[in-house]
């Protein structure tokens, strides 16, 4: 089947989609940056939010360059992330397990805006379209910068505390308390516990 989209068709769509994805978690990179504890990731949340605003008017320079408005995509994806990062909160403030819950919601969303630049960046370089696929590639590695900045904060937060504390903080996507060990998936980053290795009860 022929289609009707072009590769320039495909590239205003791409980087619309960013744009929304780049301007939906605004308001949470904040919560994230305030709400906390450690004084790295503040910062690092802190950065990035400014990083962010760079980025969205880098890809408004980019639908200015093209020639189309930048504004009418969605990103379902960013949409699930942000539900996600806003469920991280869903505990105590004073929590321990607070900011490796931020801190994982944090490399979703990462992750998420990564994908759609290393799309757009493809399709850029398709159309020689250099001096877009050059400011695409400037967002993604900053992007990419924070996901690592994320992990090695992740890797040097304390140790989660074992017992009833981690399994109640820790645990996501499991239907009771009383499930099978090995349906328990833990969202903490730093340390992810293999239950799957433990013998069933």
């Amino acid at each position: 089947m022929h289609s009707a989209f072009t590769v320039e068709d495909l590239l205003a769509l791409e980087v619309r989609n960013l744009y929304a994805a780049e301007k939906r978690p605004t308001r949470v990179l904040s919560r994230m940056h305030l709400g906390s504890r450690n004084p790295t990731l503040k910062s690092a949340f802190e950065d990035h939010s400014a990083e962010t605003d760079q980025q969205v008017r880098r890809l408004e320079d980019i639908a200015g360059m093209l020639q189309f408005a930048p504004a009418g995509g969605q990103c379902e994806g960013m949409d699930g992330c942000v539900r996600e990062a806003d469920a991280a909160f869903e505990i105590d403030e004073d929590d321990p397990m607070l900011d490796p819950r931020v801190i994982g919601a944090g490399i979703r969303i990462e992750h998420c805006e990564i994908a759609r630049y290393i799309t757009a960046i493809g399709l850029a370089r398709q159309l020689k379209a250099v001096d877009a696929a050059a400011l695409l590639e400037h967002s993604r590695a900053e992007e990419h910068r924070m996901q690592v900045a994320l992990c090695a904060i992740s890797s040097a937060l304390p140790r989660c505390v074992q017992g009833p504390q981690l399994r109640r903080a820790c645990w996501s996507e499991c239907s009771s308390p009383t499930s099978s060990k090995r349906a328990m998936v833990f969202a903490c980053p730093v340390q992810q516990l293999s239950l799957a290795q433990q013998p069933e009860n």
